[in-house]
């Protein structure tokens, strides 16, 4: 329901610009679904074409989560009981606690979500997404506070990893979305970043 509250967003609504007519749509980056992976195990049967997919992904991803202007959905919601490789919480994700501080970095008010917030079979429409759904935010991290929250949380068991390389992977995205964030507001023309409200 919210994605497709976006869509009729797209078509119908103003998304600042006015709509978009019958055929606009929304693109949707979902990590790991949309960045083709290795198996669990750790074996690679990807092609050199969807290895390449995959680095070219990975390379823009800060910069999809850091931009103020891209609406970004967290998940933090409780895993559902079941059979799962894992069941780690969303905050305990390194992957997760990435995404969640980039988007955290410069995002504009209303442009960053929680998923944990929608109520089940309530009807749902872009101005309700944009109330009911908007995000409280961690206080901005330095990239150098990142790296140490990682370093630590991954040694204490905190914050875990599938790959326990990606820690190091983490941090040099975080580190490239973090001067990107305040140069995409640059060139926006913003002058004044604002921090109030955010409950730190």
């Amino acid at each position: 329901p919210i994605l497709r509250a976006c869509v009729e967003e797209a078509q119908e609504g103003t998304f600042g610009v006015g709509g978009g007519g019958a055929h606009a749509t929304v693109g949707v980056f979902w990590d790991y679904l949309s960045l083709p992976q290795r198996h669990v195990d750790g074996t690679d049967d990807r092609s050199a074409a969807e290895r390449a997919r995959f680095d070219q992904g990975l390379a823009q991803m800060a910069g999809l989560y850091a931009h103020p202007f891209t609406l970004v959905l967290s998940a933090r919601i409780p895993i559902p009981d079941g059979d799962y490789g894992s069941t780690r919480p969303y905050e305990k994700r390194g992957w997760c606690h990435f995404e969640l501080r980039t988007a955290s970095i410069v995002k504009a008010a209303g442009c960053l979500w929680d998923l944990s917030l929608h109520k089940e079979g309530k009807a749902t429409y872009w101005a309700e997404c944009r109330q009911d759904l908007k995000s409280s935010r961690p206080a901005l991290t330095s990239p150098e506070q990142m790296a140490t929250e990682l370093h630590e949380g991954v040694a204490s068991g905190e914050i875990g990893f599938t790959s326990g390389a990606d820690a190091d992977v983490v941090i040099g995205l975080y580190a490239k979305g973090f001067v990107g964030a305040f140069n995409t507001v640059k060139q926006y023309g913003v002058n004044v970043i604002f921090y109030n409200d955010l409950g730190w």
